[in-house]
């Protein structure tokens, strides 16, 4: 699930605004399948996953980008996995037209 949290701004003065929980945090929640090999069609899934943009630009699964996206949405991208990584896991990073996210959680040696 998203984390929410508070967006605070101060001015020079120290005069601030508080609005409760109006940010969405980016979050990774799944990698379907979690290892594989060169060609495996792999399913993220989170929420906020496209960092406020309208597409992902750009994945990569252990430090190596993917050969292919094949579809992205706000809670879905579904890839291709591109060469295999030597190492043995890894975080993936999104980025979207916009943006850049990082999951918090690895994926799997063989991806």
């Amino acid at each position: 699930a998203a984390a929410r949290g508070d967006v605070v701004l101060v001015n020079n003065n120290g005069v601030f605004v508080r609005t409760v929980n109006s940010w969405t945090y980016s979050v990774v929640d799944s990698f379907t399948p979690s290892n594989g090999q060169t060609g495996t069609i792999v399913t993220i899934a989170g929420i906020g996953l496209l960092a406020g943009g309208t597409q992902a630009t750009q994945v990569s699964l252990a430090g190596v980008n993917v050969a292919s996206i094949t579809s992205s949405t706000d809670t879905q991208i579904v890839v291709v996995a591109g060469a295999r990584s030597t190492a043995t896991s890894g975080l993936a990073s999104i980025t979207s037209s916009v943006g850049q996210i990082t999951s918090q959680a690895g994926v799997g040696n063989e991806l």
